[in-house]
C-alpha cells in the first residue's frame, strides 16, 4: 500500500522461514522498486558488522561519533537475540538458585543419615565395641558408611542429570545445540561429594567411639 492508499501488485521473488533472527525483517524489496513504492524515505537504522571481540570498542567509537546528535542511539549487538539472551539468563539463574536448594537439602540427608543410622544401632555398637573393636576401627565403619552414602546419592544425582540433559538436547530433533559433557565439572561434583561424606561423619563417630559400652548393650 502507497502512502496515497493506492495498492500496488509485486511479484514474491521468495519467502522466509520462520527464524528468530527474521521476526522483524517483515516484507522485504530491492532498493530498485523502493523510490517507486513508498517515495523518499530516510535512513532510520544502520547495521555496522564488527570483528570478533571488537564491538565495545567500535560501539564506544561510534558513541563518540554521534555524542551530538540526540535523536541518534546506538544499540549493541542484536537487540532480539539481547532480550531472548536476558530471558534465558534469568531462567537459568532461577535453575541455579533450585539447584542450591536442593545441594543444601542434599547435605542435610547425607548427615542426617549416619547419624539416625547410629542412633538406632546403638545396642549393635555396643556388643562390637564389647567383642574388641577399637574406637578407631568404629570411627572408620562410621566414615565408610557415611561416604558409601553420599557417594550413592552423587552417582545416581549425576547419572540422571546426564540423562536427563541428553534427552532434552536430543529432543531438539535439529541437532544445532550438540550434546557436550564436561568431564572435569563432572568429576569435580563426585570429588565434592565424597568429601561431603567425609565430613558429615564426624560429628557421628565422634559419638559412636565416646558412647559407654555397657549403656550401649542395655540400649533398646
Amino acid at each position: 500500500t502507497r502512502p496515497d492508499g493506492t495498492v500496488e501488485s509485486v511479484p514474491v521473488a521468495a519467502t522466509l522461514r520462520a527464524r528468530l533472527d527474521s521476526l522483524t525483517l517483515g516484507i522485504l524489496v530491492s532498493e530498485e522498486p523502493l523510490p517507486d513504492l513508498l517515495g523518499p524515505q530516510p535512513v532510520n537504522l544502520v547495521y555496522v558488522r564488527t570483528e570478533a571481540g571488537a564491538a565495545e570498542d567500535v560501539g564506544v567509537a561510534i558513541d563518540g561519533v554521534l555524542q551530538d546528535f540526540t535523536g541518534v542511539e546506538v544499540v549493541p549487538g542484536n537487540f532480539l537475540g539481547q532480550i531472548v539472551g536476558q530471558v534465558l539468563d534469568f531462567l537459568v539463574a532461577a535453575v541455579n538458585a533450585l539447584l542450591g536448594v536442593s545441594i543444601v537439602v542434599a547435605l542435610v540427608g547425607i548427615v542426617n543419615t549416619p547419624t539416625l543410622s547410629l542412633h538406632e544401632r546403638r545396642s549393635a555398637q555396643g556388643v562390637v565395641r564389647a567383642l574388641g573393636t577399637t574406637r578407631g576401627q568404629v570411627a572408620r565403619m562410621v566414615v565408610g558408611e557415611s561416604v558409601l552414602v553420599a557417594v550413592l546419592g552423587t552417582v545416581v544425582g549425576v547419572g540422571c542429570g546426564v540423562l536427563v540433559g541428553w534427552v532434552l538436547v536430543g529432543a531438539l530433533g535439529d541437532g544445532s545445540v550438540p550434546f557436550s559433557l564436561n568431564p572435569a565439572r563432572v568429576a569435580s561434583i563426585v570429588a565434592a561429594g565424597l568429601l561431603v561424606g567425609v565430613v558429615a561423619a564426624v560429628a557421628p563417630a565422634r559419638r559412636a567411639v565416646r558412647v559407654a559400652v555397657l549403656d550401649a548393650i542395655r540400649a533398646t
